[in-house]
């Protein structure tokens, strides 16, 4: 519906949520006991952004509360668990409370201070660490920090964002197009044990690069924002006056030569290139 428009998709998902709220009770008895799993809560984030489309708040109280009951990242399974984060900032994007990104930050730093995340970026099927990855788990630890960056506006968060993309969600992409798990060892990557998973990780990866390419050029406040040098054509909503069109041609990453032209732009605002810190030094 986002996407497209089509009034049906969105009655299909609304159809679904009410579906799932039908069982809310029993959410939030696995919640008060115990047994919820994040395989039940990856779902919030669907109820976040149909809340931002209908602003039935009922979604939103869903989302945050089975979100409350997920506490802990150890043996955790990183996608649902990544997921389940992201639907919770998103919740604080659409209704403006910080708050509700505290636990989604929390669990972020705490993976990069614990070395829970890999060099280049990845991360395991498994938090701390499992035998393999998984395209889905790259995919939204790619996510989560985008949207940390896109909160925060923190320039270096962004540019963690592009080193996931470029080093490690692209290294568990197949020669079919698709993505999917790639096996571990204690020095890193193993020579084989590379297998794709089409009914999972192919779609959520397309969706990380989807919305890497959303957050290439935002506007926030008076600065207009180029996070990412990404080759294309970008059209960004200025309240109250025409829409602003940034056009970045580059060869990025293989060449930092980079030529930006922007139309429409507001007296008011200022362009910002975040600069990548390999490029600076």
């Amino acid at each position: 519906y986002e996407a497209t428009n089509d009034s049906r998709a969105l009655d299909a998902a609304i159809k679904n949520a009410e579906h799932i709220l039908t069982r809310r009770d029993e959410f939030i008895e696995a919640g008060e006991n115990g047994t919820l799993s994040t395989f039940e809560t990856l779902a919030v984030e669907n109820f976040a952004r149909l809340y931002n489309i209908t602003g039935d708040k009922r979604y939103l109280d869903f989302c945050v509360a089975l979100c409350s009951y997920i506490n802990k990242i150890e043996y955790a399974h990183s996608h649902t668990f990544l997921g389940t984060l992201r639907g919770l900032q998103l919740a604080a994007v659409y209704t403006g409370d910080e708050s509700l990104n505290e636990k989604p930050d929390f669990f972020r730093k705490k993976i990069i201070e614990e070395h829970y995340e890999m060099a280049d970026g990845g991360v395991s099927e498994v938090f701390p660490r499992g035998y393999r990855n998984e395209g889905c788990s790259v995919a939204d630890w790619l996510m989560l920090n985008l949207n940390s960056a896109f909160i925060s506006g923190d320039d270096e968060t962004y540019q963690r964002t592009e080193n996931i993309l470029y080093n490690a969600l692209f290294f568990n992409q197949l020669i079919t197009g698709g993505f999917g798990h790639r096996d571990l060892t204690e020095r890193g990557y193993a020579g084989t044990g590379l297998s794709e998973a089409w009914w999972c990780c192919t779609e959520n990866c397309g969706l990380a690069m989807t919305e890497f390419a959303k957050h290439a050029v935002v506007l926030r406040g008076n600065e207009l924002c180029v996070n990412f040098l990404l080759s294309g054509e970008f059209t960004v909503a200025a309240p109250g006056k025409p829409d602003i069109t940034v056009n970045i041609t580059t060869d990025y990453p293989r060449s930092v030569y980079t030529v930006i032209n922007v139309k429409n732009m507001p007296k008011e605002v200022k362009l910002k290139v975040n600069i990548p810190t390999f490029v600076k030094d």
